[in-house]
């Protein structure tokens, strides 16, 4: 399992503890080969969904491209939509390697999501900021609710990422060290990251004992490898000796723990940009959860919890001598791992029953977003400017408001369209046409 499916086990895991019924699908999975989670009904789903799939369900939890296909189906049932990852702007570092395609089947996927979710959900205040402004820009936040909620609370909640209370005893991951070697585990090698400060930082005489470990991505044919050739080209031209460097394949997610426990810091360093402002680690919390010491480059929710809770150090992007002392000071041998009240503080704070209350609420007084609450904007053209073609847009419906909110929504969104007007002619409609 790698990050959605992850999150997904996680909090479908904690939803049953909270006391509801919880039904797990992926698509196209073998489920004899995943452990369900406690309490949880495991499913696979393929091509074959349609409006009795989810029927049965108070509460439908969604995200991604999946998340896009399920939402045709779910016209009377809440859905609360997950955009803990911004994956729109992750996936545009691979434009060059993949084409715009992506960024365009991505942002289509966004634009029904933001479209038709009841309820939403990010990973930190930032990404809380960035979902507000598309959703505005989408018409879901006007007066109207701004006045009614001012928080938003109503309309997207901060749920990030969780760790456990208790962890499985430690087993070893890595072997043996040789030479009683220090190690600094970086982690998956993503293009929006920058590993090669860190190579400089440890490329002197200083750090000749010192191991980086790397991650190899466990999906090298739909994510680009560039970097981790960039980092083993430069292995080559710095004649490193192989001791000073690891790569590994990715470790299952149940080990996670042990292979934190056999290094002496994480470090994930990465430029100043918008993902880095909208990423949250997951990593960095999983090393704080059992008092790995960490260090980051400033930027993005991940730097203000190393502030908070002081167990570890962050330094200014980019900056190899910086991040070079604070590898001095984590890995002298006077420094220890955090202290147990800085990690059972850490802990109570970022349990996963505790990080879901938002969802929680919602799922126990599910609602449908009320389209009347949809701001009305005045036409960009007035009256007197406008051009002399005009065009009606003439509506025949009768009893389609499952469909009515979607046409009139792809009208609206047209780009570079010439001035018209929409004319809905009602025959006798039973369904609420005429209120809504």
């Amino acid at each position: 399992m790698a990050g959605i499916a992850i999150r997904s086990s996680e909090l479908s895991a904690a939803l049953a503890r909270a006391g509801f019924t919880v039904s797990l699908f992926a698509p196209s999975i073998d489920v004899d080969s995943y452990p369900a989670p406690p309490n949880v009904d495991l499913n696979a789903f393929h091509s074959e969904i349609n409006e009795t799939t989810f029927a049965d369900f108070d509460v439908l939890v969604v995200q991604g491209h999946v998340g896009e296909a399920v939402l045709k189906w779910a016209d009377a049932i809440p859905v609360v939509v997950d955009l803990y990852d911004p994956y729109l702007i992750e996936n545009a570092y691979y434009h060059e390697a993949l084409g715009t395609d992506v960024f365009e089947s991505d942002f289509s996927s966004w634009q029904a999501l933001l479209a038709n979710g009841d309820f939403f959900l990010c990973a930190n205040e930032q990404q809380k900021l960035f979902y507000s402004g598309l959703l505005v820009a989408n018409r879901r936040i006007g007066p109207a609710m701004l006045n009614e909620d001012p928080t938003l609370s109503s309309l997207i909640g901060i749920v990030p990422f969780g760790v456990p209370t208790d962890v499985a005893p430690y087993q070893p991951c890595l072997p043996e060290r040789a030479d009683n070697r220090q190690r600094v585990l970086f982690g998956g090698l993503y293009d929006w990251y920058d590993p090669l400060t860190l190579l400089q930082a440890l490329d002197g005489p200083e750090f000749e004992n010192v191991e980086v470990i790397f991650v190899r991505n466990p999906n090298p044919d739909t994510t680009p490898q560039t970097l981790i050739r960039e980092v083993e080209a430069w292995f080559v031209e710095r004649q490193w000796d192989q001791a000073r460097y690891r790569v590994i394949d990715w470790v299952p997610y149940e080990r996670r723990y042990d292979l934190l426990r056999d290094v002496d810091v994480l470090v994930a360093t990465h430029a100043q940009s918008l993902e880095t402002d909208l990423s949250f680690r997951t990593r960095f919390l999983d090393a704080m959860r059992i008092g790995c010491p960490v260090i980051c480059s400033e930027g993005g929710g991940i730097s203000q919890l190393i502030a908070t809770y002081g167990n570890g150090l962050v330094v200014a992007p980019n900056d190899v001598n910086a991040l070079r002392q604070a590898l001095e000071h984590t890995l002298s041998p006077q420094k220890k791992r955090s202290g147990d009240s800085q990690v059972q503080q850490f802990i109570a704070d970022h349990v996963w029953d505790s990080v879901i209350a938002p969802l929680v609420t919602f799922c126990s007084e599910p609602k449908k977003y009320n389209r009347g609450m949809r701001p009305k904007v005045s036409p960009l053209v007035k009256e007197s400017e406008s051009v002399a073609v005009r065009f009606s847009v003439v509506l025949p419906t009768y009893n389609r408001m499952d469909i009515l909110p979607e046409v009139l929504d792809a009208l609206e969104k047209q780009h570079n369209a010439p001035p018209f007007e929409v004319i809905i002619v009602n025959d006798g409609s039973t369904d609420g046409t005429k209120d809504w």
